[in-house]
């Protein structure tokens, strides 16, 4: 079982101690500690690829989560990928 999903398991156990404290049923919330994960992916867009991505996102969706400042245009090559202005 990978990091991330043992992670996500334990956030279902940290909510619900929290529920369990909010309601009195118990006196305090147990420490968890989550798992380190490096699950980061590097992906490389053309210019199309990211003008067609950036228009099929909700609003709510910022393109910096993909690392890619709003707002950001296309100018030129930097090697294989292309490069945010």
């Amino acid at each position: 079982m990978s990091p991330a999903t043992i992670n996500r398991e334990l956030e279902t156990l940290r909510r619900g101690f929290k529920i369990a404290v909010a309601k009195e049923l118990m006196d305090g919330q147990p420490k968890i500690t989550m798992l380190p994960v490096q699950n980061v992916r590097d992906i490389d867009l053309t210019p199309a690829e990211y003008r067609t991505l950036k228009a099929e996102l909700r609003e709510s969706v910022k393109l910096s989560r993909l690392g890619v400042p709003l707002g950001s245009s296309w100018r030129k090559p930097a090697g294989p990928m292309m490069s945010p202005a």
